[in-house]
Order: structure tokens, then sequence, then C-alpha cells
């Protein structure tokens, strides 16, 4: 009896895990946008992002992004950073047009302060448009006597690409 569970355990693993899958498994996507900084006046910045990433299933796929990001000229301050980030997205659809949603964490500016994001977008065919809201806590240090003032800084970033690869098999 102990065997014809086992085998009945292990088979139904089996099908689980074999279960066929329509995309293929890797994609890269390659983006520009626009990032909105936030702050006591908003400014502009442009953004260029590149984001390999491996299809777990047809509907969840895990990765990264690597972005850099640029910001003021006009009425502020020049900055510039980049982000190095894993993340995740789950689509809610397996045809042509496929929302998604997820989110991501990971390093900001030079790799000194960590960061996230929550997601939406959509992949139509092999153009993508994303929209994330990043988060970076940081602590800005004040005078001796007084203590540190945690802070965010935030932007909104909307990128529009193409996807290499990752289409339906």
């Amino acid at each position: 009896m102990k065997q014809l569970c086992s085998a009945f355990l292990l088979s139904l693993v089996f099908a689980i895990i074999a279960k066929a899958q329509e995309y293929k498994k890797f994609k890269v996507g390659i983006g520009l946008g626009l990032g909105l900084f936030g702050g006591v006046d908003y400014q502009l910045g442009a953004a260029v992002a590149v984001e390999p990433a491996y299809r777990i299933t047809d509907n969840l796929a895990v990765g990264l992004r690597i972005e850099g990001i640029g910001r003021g000229g006009f009425d502020g301050p020049d900055r510039s950073f980049a982000s190095y980030t894993v993340n995740g997205q789950h689509y809610f659809s397996a045809k042509k047009f496929r929302p998604f949603a997820g989110g991501g964490l990971g390093l900001y500016t030079d790799g000194s302060r960590v960061g996230f994001y929550p997601r939406l977008g959509f992949d139509l065919g092999h153009f993508c448009l994303a929209m994330d809201f990043n988060l970076i806590p940081s602590t800005v240090t004040s005078p001796p006597g007084q203590s540190n003032i945690y802070q965010v800084t935030h932007y909104l970033g909307i990128r529009c690409g193409v996807v290499i690869g990752g289409a339906k098999k």
C-alpha cells in the first residue's frame, strides 16, 4: 500500500511540474521613458532600462532591472543615478494583450540605498508599457544633539519598449 501511495504522489507531482508552457522561458525588455520626481517641485527626467527575465510559468516571470535615470537641468540640480533591482511580474492573461502587476527590490544610486517599487503594465506582442513607483528610503544626518531625519526619495517611472524573446512557442 505504501508503494502505491508513493507512486500516486510521485505521478501527481510530475503531472503538476510537467504542465506545458506556451511562452518561451527567457525574455529581455529594453525600454526608454520618463521619471517624474516628487518633492517640493516636481521634475522630469529621462530613463533607460534593460530587463532580462525568466518565466517560471506562463503567468509568472522573475528578473532583473538595470536602469539609468537623469533629472534636472532647467530649474533644479542635475542629478543622475542607477538602480539594480530584482523583480517579479504576474500576468493576468495568456493572450496577445497581457496586463501584469508586480514589484521589485534592489539597490539605488551608488549602491548605498535599498528601495522598492510596485509596478503595473502590459505586453502587447513585443511591445511593453510599464509604470512603477520607486520608493528609496534614506537617512539624512542631522547636527549633533538632534536625531537623524528619515526621508524618502521617490519617483514615478513610465517606460515603453520592446521585448526580445519570451513570445509564444
